[in-house]
């Protein structure tokens, strides 16, 4: 009924095998998890040359990206393309800011000059009304008097 260690050392990958199959299905959520499980089944399968394997794999790949993003850094660096044309792009974006900047002075110009048209406007009328209430008195001021 006692397992000898072969027996035990079965069992134990076995438990380690399904723990990594379970793992290697959620490693998109929990990579942690599923390296620790991969870690734990082949090392105790394949022994601790595959472990030093595995981390030189790691290491090798860690220094291949690294090098990649230090490449592309390098290819990406300022270069000049001589003096601005017409048809340049940063000429072009100057001349959208010039007229971009004309246009919200031409805004705030015609909001502050229709501002003081509505006091003009309003100062008309009310002198109109005047006028207007003036000129009914006069016509019709007898008629206010008493005198008929």
């Amino acid at each position: 009924m006692d397992c000898d260690i072969e027996c035990q050392k079965e069992k134990k990958l076995k438990t380690l095998q399904d723990a990594y199959m379970d793992a290697s299905t959620k490693a998109g959520s929990d990579p942690k998890a599923y390296e620790r499980a991969k870690i734990a089944y082949f090392t105790l399968r394949d022994g601790p040359s595959w472990l030093h394997d595995y981390k030189q794999q790691k290491a090798e790949q860690a220094a291949e990206q690294q090098r990649r993003k230090q490449e592309v850094v390098d290819s990406h660096t300022p270069q000049d393309y001589g003096p601005i044309t017409e048809d340049s792009y940063e000429f072009n974006k100057y001349l959208q800011n010039k007229k971009d900047k004309s246009d919200v002075q031409w805004r705030l110009f015609e909001l502050s000059s229709s501002f003081s048209w509505y006091y003009i406007e309003l100062g008309l009328t009310i002198f109109l009304s005047l006028y207007c209430i003036y000129q009914l008195y006069t016509k019709f001021s007898k008629y206010f008097n008493g005198n008929s």
